[in-house]
């Protein structure tokens, strides 16, 4: 073989080689980048939970909490699901959806109410979850509230 004919197989051994390298070294960086939003969201959603537990540990009610926190105005029941936009606030179209449930437990002098706070992307990948409780106990004197 002629040296320039070497010369060429050489060049193209090392053009296929950096191609697999750009490639590896690209998807690298856009796993990279998913983790990074992902972490952004999650920091989020950890503001967010905490900003919800917080007011249903005062106040005990799923609606009070979602009113007070989404800017909402509405009357919930034990369960709630609230779409937010990328910034965690109410959308029509959001990329987030936070899930609100509530559960009591009566007991003889008060009421233990449970909230699950769940925090979803919108192809239900899981970013957060969050459990706290409110006590709230019986006021009158006959164990009734």
């Amino acid at each position: 073989m002629k040296p320039a004919n070497l010369f060429f197989i050489e060049l193209l051994a090392v053009l296929l080689f950096f191609s697999f390298s750009s490639a590896v070294i690209l998807r690298i960086f856009a796993a990279a980048d998913h983790r990074q939003e992902l972490s952004d969201l999650t920091e989020k959603a950890v503001i967010c939970a905490q900003s919800v537990a917080e007011v249903f540990s005062v106040s005990g009610s799923l609606s009070e909490s979602a009113n007070r926190v989404f800017g909402t105005d509405e009357d919930y029941g034990n369960e709630v699901v609230i779409a937010l936009d990328d910034n965690f606030m109410p959308s029509e179209n959001g990329v987030i959806s936070v899930k609100l449930v509530q559960s009591d437990e009566s007991a003889s002098a008060g009421v233990l109410s449970h909230l699950d706070i769940y925090f979803n992307l919108d192809n239900n990948e899981y970013i957060h979850y969050v459990n706290c409780a409110s006590y709230s106990p019986y006021t009158g004197g006959d164990g009734v509230e």
